[in-house]
């Protein structure tokens, strides 16, 4: 029994360590110190926090395939994909528009997204690792020109992300660990979220991509089985989020959210707003904008 709960204590504050790690090397890459970044760690291999500098989770899960990208020949279902690509294209950009939408999520459809994507609907509904024993998501991302996906890795390797290109592929890449990825409109890329991530568009065209997200093939059912079991429904991610924000209530209407603090957060921004000397504050970005009782300061 010792030896189990120091077994536990350890992977424990290994999980600790893995997350202070991702915490500090995120920033240096969001200050462009990607050498910082780098160095921090090459550092964290050498102590064995993680096997592979590019390899970064926070859940680091033993025994499963490490490596950036997958041949999409190894999952059935990248051909059935593929082969109604037009139909499923043609579908996404009459209905989505110039937005961005997640059609699966927490084990169910979301049907307002899903309208007007009948057959899209239809062929992954014939996948079962991207749906019924999909922990994750299904969605349209779309990367305006100029944007930048600074390095990033997923928060675990149990995961593996499938991306099929849907239009506005010129000038847009992704480099997975030392792997340039190009874009080929109909053409299913595979890759392992955990390793680092940076995404790229330099086109002048948006680039819009189908992202599925699955289990990793070599997860133990036990693990699989746990992962499913922790998919929140929308009604306990809202109340997750509240209790975490201090929330007491929130509203929607008409495309306005109210948000009403809780008792303890109430108090606690009274006391920060009272120490400051200020009645208001907004913040954009990087920019704060202060409200005194009579006056206003930016």
């Amino acid at each position: 029994m010792t030896e189990q709960l120091e077994s536990g204590g350890h992977r424990y504050l290994e999980q600790v360590a893995r997350g202070i790690l991702c915490d500090l090397i995120d920033t240096w890459h969001a200050a462009g110190e990607p050498e910082r970044a780098a160095e921090c760690a090459k550092l964290a291999v050498a102590q064995g926090v993680w096997q592979h500098a590019a390899q970064r989770p926070r859940d680091l899960i033993a025994g499963l395939s490490a490596k950036p990208l997958h041949d999409p020949v190894g999952f059935w279902f990248t051909a059935l994909i593929e082969e109604r690509f037009p139909e499923i294209r043609a579908e996404i950009l009459a209905a989505v528009g110039s937005v961005e939408a997640c059609l699966f999520g927490e084990g169910r459809w979301r049907e307002d997204e899903c309208a007007g994507l009948l057959v899209t609907r239809a062929v992954l509904a014939q996948i079962p690792e991207i749906t019924t024993f999909n922990p994750g998501t299904i969605a349209i991302s779309r990367f305006r020109p100029g944007t930048r996906v600074v390095p990033q890795c997923g928060a675990t390797n149990a995961i593996l992300r499938v991306y099929l290109p849907i239009s506005g592929i010129e000038g847009a890449w992704m480099r997975v660990a030392q792997e340039v990825v190009r874009w080929e409109e109909g053409r299913c890329v595979v890759l392992d979220d955990s390793f680092e991530r940076e995404v790229k568009h330099e086109g002048t065209e948006d680039f819009v991509a189908l992202v599925l997200e699955l289990v990793h093939p070599d997860l133990d059912p036990a693990h699989r089985a746990r992962l499913l079991n922790h998919r929140l429904t929308p009604e306990e991610r809202i109340a997750a989020l509240m209790r975490e924000r201090g929330l007491e209530a929130v509203s929607y209407h008409d495309g306005e959210v109210t948000l009403h603090p809780g008792e303890e957060m109430r108090q606690l921004v009274f006391q920060y707003m009272r120490a400051a000397g200020v009645s208001g504050v907004e913040v954009d970005g990087d920019r704060v904008r202060w409200w005194q009782a009579t006056t206003e300061s930016a």
